[in-house]
């Protein structure tokens, strides 16, 4: 084998490994963002897993902002039907007290002058703004909307539990009743 061989053998060899590296390093902030993220895989596991860590921090946040209050009742909902769906699938109660809460914001937006098109998210940063809730009611939204993502990708594998449907509704009935007590005072 002369050297231009020996060159030839040794460019084939190292093409494929070269542009990996290359790739890697034009996208190493992409991948930076993705393994940052680790806990979002798409995996059923991984969802469950990220579903668990939101509802912890939505808890966490509900309990300080309760300030070791009651926390509301689950009273079922005036639609009959709509009790024997939330009791017959978490994820559909966990979606349907979600859209209660992004109901209640939308509700909102007419008495804090927004406009109907405002993000719910947005609508509780105007009034921690205008200091009619705490910034944590920000939090525990932010953590209820991850874990209302993350149920709806859990799957089947290992799908949300009846207990942790519930305890996404309190958590919600939570920052809902705080939602009242501002808007009331305006």
């Amino acid at each position: 084998m002369d050297w231009k061989e020996l060159v030839a053998h040794l460019v084939d060899s190292l093409a494929w490994p070269v542009a990996a590296i290359g790739v890697a390093v034009v996208l190493r902030g992409q991948l930076k963002m993705l393994l940052d993220r680790k806990n979002e895989a798409t995996l059923a596991h991984g969802w469950k897993v990220k579903f668990e860590e939101s509802l912890g921090e939505a808890r966490r946040n509900g309990e300080l902002l309760a300030g070791g209050a009651q926390t509301p009742s689950l009273a079922p909902s005036a639609s009959p039907a709509r009790f024997e769906v939330e009791r017959d699938s978490p994820v559909t109660t966990i979606l349907l007290a979600y859209q209660e809460l992004t109901d209640s914001l939308s509700g909102a937006k007419a008495t804090l002058g927004l406009a109907p098109d405002t993000p719910p998210q947005q609508t509780l940063t105007t009034l921690v703004e205008r200091q009619r809730m705490r910034d944590r009611c920000v939090e525990l939204f932010e953590s209820l909307t991850a874990a209302r993502n993350a149920a709806v990708h859990a799957g089947d594998e290992e799908p949300i539990t009846d207990g942790e449907a519930k305890d996404f509704r309190t958590q919600q009935q939570i920052l809902n009743s705080l939602l009242r007590t501002a808007i009331s005072g305006l």
